[in-house]
């Protein structure tokens, strides 16, 4: 019976969606017994109240796209956890185990292993928790563009793809752990994770960070790199919609004592700044049709890459990309295919280059 709340941010109409005001998304608490990252959001959006008007990223940020913040996805399993993880009880309990991992009614699941179908394997879809029907449902209500999901238990920014199509000999070789799955746009998502772990104040350095079994070149994986997951939630939001959603695990202790909440939110703070700042990389721009009317529903493709995102009910279309030059194909049921090459620059503040597109009749 608890409630999954969400929070919406924004300097104009933060209840609605804006025209071609792009937004994003940043989750903590999927896994029930990983709090940090929930608790760093709720500073994070007393943060932006408190300086809005007067620092001049925030107040650029916040005038021109709209976040939306989920502090705990997993309110059941973190109850467990916190029933379990009084504050003052021992290390070994509180960095480990997976008490509150899971959810709880009316199916026990790690939801983050629980969305399908499966890319790499179709075959794999399973019952979907409420947790995760609510997830679904609410990337099928907004055109989200960027996502972060937050967890605990190692400390690196991941990102897709978390499965990969595994060979014959891969299959039968049951000591492979993990290999490289290039996702079509890699390069971004190396960006996004680049950006996130060297903006914190830990998370780059290859070192041995205490409580962790994990180092990391750069404080970055290919999650697939790291080990095989499906039906992870960073995948689904990819492919499904085309969502750049990364992972970061933001601690090695799961559930540390609330006394080092002050360094977790010191070192993160820069992070969540600069990877809003990716939502202004690349193009935007209304899809219409001759007439002059939207045209919902379109693929919006860059140069062969797989993972199209479609514009909305309003024709808006939104694609992150690093400077250079790509071809745009858009598709769209009952007009001639558009192509046109498009010249993307540097991150500007003041928003995404408008491409505006006019499909013509077939």
């Amino acid at each position: 019976g608890r409630e999954i709340w969400v929070v919406t941010v924004s300097a104009e109409k933060p209840d609605e969606h804006v025209l071609l005001r792009p937004e994003i998304k940043y989750v903590g608490g999927i896994h029930g017994n990983e709090p940090v990252g929930g608790q760093v959001l709720i500073r994070f959006l007393a943060y932006l109240g408190q300086n809005y008007g007067k620092d001049d990223t925030i107040t650029a940020l916040m005038n021109s796209s709209r976040l939306h913040v989920l502090p705990m996805l997993n309110p059941d399993g973190f109850m467990k956890a916190y029933n379990k993880n009084p504050a003052g009880g021992s290390s070994d309990r509180i960095c480990a185990g997976n008490k509150g991992r899971n959810t709880v009614t009316p199916i026990s699941v790690d939801m983050n292993r629980n969305f399908g179908p499966e890319y790499f394997k179709k075959s794999y879809n399973p019952e979907p928790s409420p947790e995760t029907l609510a997830v679904k449902r609410w990337l099928e209500d907004f055109p989200f563009v960027l996502s972060l999901s937050l967890h605990g238990g190692a400390m690196v920014a991941s990102y897709p793809y978390d499965n990969k199509r595994l060979t014959k000999e891969e299959r039968q070789n049951k000591d492979v752990f993990g290999s490289y799955s290039e996702a079509p746009d890699d390069d971004i998502f190396r960006q996004m994770a680049l950006t996130y772990s060297y903006s914190h104040g830990r998370m780059y350095a290859w070192v041995l960070h205490l409580n962790c079994d994990w180092n990391f070149t750069d404080g970055i994986s290919n999650g697939a790199d790291w080990f095989y997951v499906k039906g992870g939630m960073q995948d689904y939001n990819y492919v499904k919609f085309g969502v750049f959603e990364i992972t970061i695990e933001m601690e090695c202790c799961k559930y540390p004592d609330y006394s080092k909440m002050d360094d977790f939110w010191h070192e993160n703070l820069p992070s969540f700044m600069n990877s809003w700042k990716n939502i202004h990389r690349g193009i935007k721009g209304i899809i219409s049709d001759s007439r002059g009317n939207p045209v919902p529903n379109a693929r919006v493709y860059i140069d062969s890459r797989k993972h199209p995102f479609r514009s909305t009910t309003q024709g808006e279309y939104w694609r992150i990309l690093l400077p250079g030059t790509y071809n745009i194909r858009v598709k769209a049921s009952g007009y001639k295919p558009f192509k046109q090459n498009v010249v993307v620059n540097e991150l500007e503040l003041s928003g995404a280059a408008i491409v505006n597109i006019t499909l013509v009749d077939s």
